[in-house]
């Protein structure tokens, strides 16, 4: 569902507010329906509001083109919150829910792009 612009603004200020919370993140990508992308390093966040159920969608994703590596195992990572208890705890349930399996799954998928890029420079030997 489409957000107004005024509420776009109001996703736009309250996702810069949690990219702060959640320590040296920044917003580098939106869209004109509430996506925005945070991003710190390789780690990356999407953020989808939806006015009409009060929520937010929250999902981790993998450097692109990883997925030609990884062949389908790397699972998705989401969680969702009401806008509604506020950037702190937002950023506090993704801190506590999302992170920590997102972060191992995104260390196993760097490992994975290394090792290919590895046999992918031995091969060319």
């Amino acid at each position: 569902m489409k957000l107004t612009p005024a509420q776009i603004d109001e996703a736009r200020h309250l996702t810069e507010r949690i990219a702060e919370d959640l320590g040296d993140y920044t917003l580098c990508r939106e869209n004109k329906y509430a996506g925005f992308w945070i991003q710190r390093g390789v780690k990356k966040l999407s953020l989808h509001y939806s006015s009409r159920l009060g929520r937010v969608t929250i999902e981790g994703h993998y450097p692109e083109g990883s997925s030609r590596v990884t062949a389908g195992w790397a699972k998705p990572h989401r969680i969702t919150c009401a806008v509604s208890r506020g950037r702190s705890a937002i950023a506090a349930d993704i801190t506590r829910r999302l992170l920590p399996a997102y972060h191992a799954d995104l260390d196993k998928v760097l490992q994975a792009v290394a090792d290919h890029l590895q046999v992918q420079s031995l091969a060319q030997l």
